[in-house]
């Protein structure tokens, strides 16, 4: 017979609980191959975006559109992560990361401009798009 039966209860319940919650909770990640499409995400889930960005030029990701009661941006750009290379090459590219956490259900658009920000009037030299819907 099990001894202190209610200390396994709790352990299946808590395993039954995390398993949930990992399926849910785990992050998604979109790179430049999802501009235009459209993602699923569960309340309290985490997007990770990716780009491709060279911030030696002076060009930079910005926020141009987003429904911050629907997705919430997790700060500004949560970092760049430089081309691996052999020879790490001065001026080299790399990916720029973003993140924003799902806290209102709904559906709004994600629009990522890539300029300098000193050039008020100059269009984008990119635009990232990509629809999210909060599944309820």
């Amino acid at each position: 017979m099990l001894k202190k039966p209610w200390l396994w209860m709790g352990m299946f319940v808590f395993l039954l609980v995390a398993c949930g919650r990992s399926a849910t909770s785990a992050p998604v990640v979109v790179t430049d191959d999802a501009n235009g499409t459209t993602v699923t995400l569960q309340p309290g889930q985490t997007l990770v975006v990716r780009l491709a960005a060279n911030p030696t030029t002076g060009y930079l990701w910005q926020i141009a559109e987003v429904d911050r009661a629907v997705l919430r941006p997790l700060g500004e750009e949560a970092g760049y992560t430089p081309q691996a290379s052999d020879g790490a090459r001065l001026g080299a590219g790399g990916t720029a990361e973003w993140r924003f956490e799902a806290v209102g259900q709904g559906t709004t658009v994600l629009t990522l401009h890539y300029l300098r920000p000193w050039e008020a009037d100059a269009a984008p030299a990119r635009t990232f798009t990509l629809t999210v819907k909060i599944a309820p």
